[in-house]
């Protein structure tokens, strides 16, 4: 199998140079699986504060999972078995669904909220205090 990286990071030797990025390789190595497009969403930036804006139309709070572990931040959905019911025409997508991003060590979840069928969820930089100090 090639990989779409201009650098093969499961190359051992370049590992040898870099310390402390073991991390940081893995989530490179996974992103290339993760590539998907459902449910859409925005990702905005100001300054220090980053939101991620997902579209959950028909969705409510109790029926999403949010998850932070080891930094990498998961949004998923588990389709629940649908009530049959006379339904002329089902255009609306209730599909099951996760997505996953990759937080940097020093970006923190602040806070997440549902409205109106839009997800946001705030991120914040936390600069620790000697790199403040340089900035």
């Amino acid at each position: 199998m090639t990989s779409k990286f201009l650098l093969d990071l499961t190359n051992p030797s370049f590992h040898k140079s870099l310390i402390g990025f073991d991390t940081m390789f893995k989530r490179l190595q996974n992103l290339e699986r993760e590539s998907q497009s459902y449910p859409p969403y925005n990702l905005y930036r100001d300054g220090d504060i980053y939101t991620i804006e997902m579209a959950l139309a028909g969705l409510s709070a109790k029926d999403i999972d949010i998850e932070l572990k080891e930094q990498v931040l998961t949004i998923s959905y588990r389709k629940q078995d649908e009530i049959k019911e006379d339904v002329l025409h089902k255009g609306l997508a209730h599909r099951s669904f996760t997505r996953s991003f990759n937080l940097a060590e020093d970006i923190k979840v602040k806070k997440a909220k549902l409205n109106n069928g839009l997800l946001s969820i705030i991120l914040e930089r936390i600069i620790p205090g000697i790199k403040n100090l340089l900035k």
